[in-house]
């Protein structure tokens, strides 16, 4: 398969680049800093990297056009996302226009080059969102607000798409251990409930594409923990998540 992944030189898009590489398929991935990506790593190696901001359509558009080229693109994996919790710091407005650029302008951008580029022959589009954007409570901060808006852009297209050959598949994930998540909890994840190890993250997204599922939220617990939460009056969510914050503020 020709895959391309937003947000593929780190995180849980490098992870999956990764899988998909060692798997045999043609894997490209863009982010604003390809340097990121340690080339002295076999499987790095095989991945063919263009440097640019998602929020630049034009970009975005070029790098796939030239990825491509009459090969046909089979997945576009959306992985970019920015994160800055509003509730526990200081955020200042070039911090929450970043937010929605890259969580909701950016990801509708690599969603619509998908779209374009899949209609005459179909494929799979992923969306990869968080389960900050599952309650929906008057405090919740712009990054949550950010992803449940595209918990349900991904709904629309799915339903616009399927005409189309073009499977929509949203991954929900908790906690997931990587280096981004360890900056942000000072390496103290007892903070973050059942967060779940990068490698099992991958097989659980992984199996989810294969079997083309409609919406996967994972770990497990964390997706009992919000289906309760979701259940609680508006004031008691709120009350509950606001000491949650609190809690989870690193020391």
């Amino acid at each position: 398969m020709n895959i391309f992944i937003t947000g593929g030189t780190s995180g849980i898009g490098l992870a999956l680049a990764r899988f998909y590489a060692a798997e045999g398929h043609r894997v490209g991935v863009c982010g604003r800093n390809t340097a990121r990506i340690d080339r002295s790593d076999e499987v790095n190696k095989l991945l063919l990297a263009y440097q640019l901001d998602v929020c630049d359509k034009g970009a975005l558009t070029a790098a796939v056009e030239v990825f491509c080229a009459d090969k046909g693109l089979d997945m576009m994996i959306v992985a970019a996302g920015y994160y800055r919790n509003g509730v526990t710091e200081e955020v200042d407005f070039e911090q929450t226009s970043q937010m929605l650029k890259v969580n909701i302008a950016g990801a509708l951008n690599a969603m619509e080059v998908a779209r374009e580029t899949m209609k005459a022959s179909g494929g799979h589009l992923v969306v990869i969102a968080s389960v900050a954007g599952l309650l929906h409570y008057p405090c919740a901060s712009v990054y949550a607000k950010c992803k449940r808006a595209l918990i349900q852009i991904a709904d629309a297209y799915r339903r616009s798409l399927a005409d189309y050959q073009i499977t929509v598949t949203t991954l929900v994930p908790g906690y997931i251990d990587t280096p981004r998540l360890r900056e942000i909890y000072r390496n103290n994840l007892s903070k973050c409930p059942f967060c779940m190890p990068l490698n099992r993250a991958v097989e659980t997204m992984t199996k989810a594409i294969a079997q083309r599922k409609e919406q996967v939220v994972f770990p497990p617990r964390m997706r009992l923990s919000i289906a309760f939460l979701s259940l609680l009056p508006t004031c008691l969510l709120s009350a509950f998540m606001h000491r949650k914050t609190l809690w989870s503020i690193p020391k």
